[in-house]
């Protein structure tokens, strides 16, 4: 290949090893999804026109990556949908109590009343209790590098935290 139609034209994406492509086959239809582990999902708008020692670099250390969350996407999904059955339960437990000995009912085109069943509608109120989960339970994400920062800074202090009675004085 010429430099300059490379430099213009960049690297072929479909003959890179760094891209990817899953098909996924459903009663809908079927569903393709590409990507490329250097530029991300946006690889078809501009090739990366990166030479191959560093497409390998990158490539490898992206790769990784991505492997290793795939593989652990599920990781303590266990533990989750526990926490969220008692989550669940606490919430219909307590609609239940609020409900208690009272009646809802729907009001018809005729202004006549039709009792509704309660325990479908709180059922149905206790699964959108996702909506106030963010507000009542809210989660700080760090990423692993400020995991580790803060795990590094602890042991130090630990570390030099022995000797500084004899430092201080």
């Amino acid at each position: 290949m010429n430099p300059i139609d490379w430099v213009k034209n960049g690297s072929d994406c479909e003959k890179c090893k760094w891209c990817w492509e899953s098909c996924t086959s459903n009663e809908d239809g079927t569903e393709w999804d590409c990507g490329c582990y250097i530029k991300g999902s946006d690889y078809d708008e501009k090739p990366c026109r990166l030479i191959n020692p560093f497409k390998f670099i990158i490539g490898c250390k992206r790769k990784k990556k991505n492997d290793y969350y795939f593989s652990h996407e599920y990781d303590d999904f266990g533990e989750w949908f526990e926490k969220d059955q008692e989550k669940l339960n606490a919430m219909k437990e307590a609609l239940k109590e609020t409900f208690e000995g009272r009646v809802i009912c729907h009001r018809c085109a005729d202004n006549s009343f039709l009792e509704c069943n309660t325990e479908g509608i709180l059922d149905d109120a206790a699964w959108q209790r996702d909506k106030y989960d963010s507000v009542a339970y809210p989660v700080e994400y760090k990423r692993l590098s400020q995991e580790w920062k803060e795990l590094l800074s602890k042991t130090w202090k630990r570390f030099t935290g022995i000797f500084k009675p004899y430092l201080c004085k």
